[in-house]
């Protein structure tokens, strides 16, 4: 290191004064009233807005911004010091991995995960726990201090939330699964001697199992809401395993069931939540008679199957008994349909994330843009590298940023759903 310890040091308690008046926040759990639906139907404005710090979306629909997950996984609430803590702390050239390439690895950067490992048979953990000296406790102390935590995000791809309000953020770039729980965070290993060889698409079930899809290994791992290790869905002895490729996940929480997309055979495989199979939709056989070509996502909402489709350019809506309700062009063009996220308020309307324009797109029911909100950059309501979108029980509308290595947070107001309470889950 180039700075000595000793300035480390004085400049770590003038960091320290000059920062002694934040405060931790954590996510609001209840509707905000500010947000409400203004009275009147108001056109979609037929342009992506920014939210500063709302965009109204047409009809009395309103998206109002609430808070971020900054790369060190502490959520932020909107605020004027929250803001200049988001712009540091979604600059790639200061930290572009996890920590700062000039502290040595043997200093502890005290991150706010606590490290969840799940090993395989006869493998062994990648670090012994052991206690550290006092000096070496002041010195990571004091480190910490000037340079920040050591990161939890790299380049967040997923995201959901479960019943404690906890955001559990799948992460292929760490190769980790965060439960961000303020206070409570921690992380679930993935790699070559665990459960779980890689991280893709999750899910969460109505007792908060958390479902992790490992695209390498072509199965579904499952954990309980503390980390361990549960069972594997896919496996098949030495068999064909049930996935060729499975992409995306949703879970009906009300009938307990699982849909995994397997795109390479263009299909969707329905199964109970211990993974025994029920029925497959589409193939080369158009089972059930549906077809499907390259579908890329999966949510279960109101008693819907919602389907992203055609290499991302389609959605395509079912009821009960896979009966098609209707679909619609999401005039959408990426290299790869993975980089669209897409989710479903309380009144039905589709909201799809376009990482070219770095916007996310409102679609009502019947498949007609009501608006379209976001730009460039890493303010409020900015994205970059916008990927996956999870939106809760409440229309609480989470955006995972791959670039800007963070989840953005925010409400949407006006829906019927909202006011009368109703809700879904994935």
């Amino acid at each position: 290191m180039k700075v000595s310890f000793k300035a480390i040091a004085m400049l770590g308690l003038c960091f320290v004064s000059g920062m002694s008046g934040w405060a931790e926040s954590v996510p609001d759990k209840t509707d905000v009233a500010a947000n409400r639906a203004p009275t009147g139907c108001l056109a979609a404005s037929g342009k992506s807005l920014r939210v500063f710090p709302a965009a109204e979306m047409g009809c009395g629909h309103r998206v109002a911004y609430l808070g971020t997950y900054i790369p060190d996984g502490k959520y932020r609430v909107d605020s004027r010091w929250g803001r200049l803590a988001e712009l540091a702390a979604t600059d790639e050239r200061q930290t572009p991995g996890l920590r700062p390439v000039d502290v040595p690895e043997s200093v502890d950067l005290r991150p706010r995960e606590r490290v969840v490992e799940n090993l395989l048979p006869r493998s062994r953990p990648q670090k012994n726990a052991g206690g550290r000296s006092m000096p070496a406790e002041l010195l990571d102390g004091v480190v910490t201090l000037v340079y920040g935590r050591e990161k939890a995000l790299l380049a967040p791809r997923y995201v959901i939330t479960d019943s404690k309000g906890r955001a559990i953020v799948s992460d292929p770039a760490a190769n980790a699964i965060h439960v961000l729980d303020a206070g409570q965070e921690f992380r679930i290993l993935a790699g070559k001697e665990q459960r779980v060889q890689s991280v893709g698409a999750i899910a969460v079930d109505n007792l908060d199992n958390i479902y992790v899809v490992d695209p390498e290994a072509g199965v579904v791992v499952v954990f309980d809401s503390y980390g361990r290790f549960v069972r594997v869905i896919g496996k098949m002895g030495d068999n064909e395993g049930a996935f060729h490729e499975p992409t995306a996940i949703a879970i009906d929480r009300e009938r307990k069931r699982l849909y995994v997309v397997d795109a390479s055979r263009d299909m969707v495989l329905v199964m109970d939540e211990e993974g025994r199979l029920i029925q497959r939709a589409g193939g080369r056989r158009a089972e059930l008679g549906v077809t499907f070509s390259h579908p890329s996502d999966i949510l279960v909402k109101r008693g819907e199957i919602v389907v992203l489709d055609a290499g991302g350019t389609r959605v395509e809506i079912f009821g009960a008994g896979w009966k098609l309700l209707r679909s619609f062009s999401t005039n959408i063009s990426v290299e790869n349909a993975a980089d669209i996220g897409m989710g479903m308020d309380s009144d039905g309307n589709v909201f799809l994330s376009d990482v070219r324009r770095a916007s996310v797109r409102v679609y009502d029911a019947a498949g007609n843009v009501r608006g379209e909100f976001g730009a460039a950059g890493n303010r409020r309501g900015e994205f970059r590298g916008p990927a996956a979108l999870w939106i809760d029980e409440k229309d609480r509308l989470y955006v995972c940023e791959k670039e800007n290595r963070r989840v953005q947070v925010f409400q949407i107001s006006g829906n019927a759903g909202v006011e009368s309470g109703v809700g879904g889950g994935r």
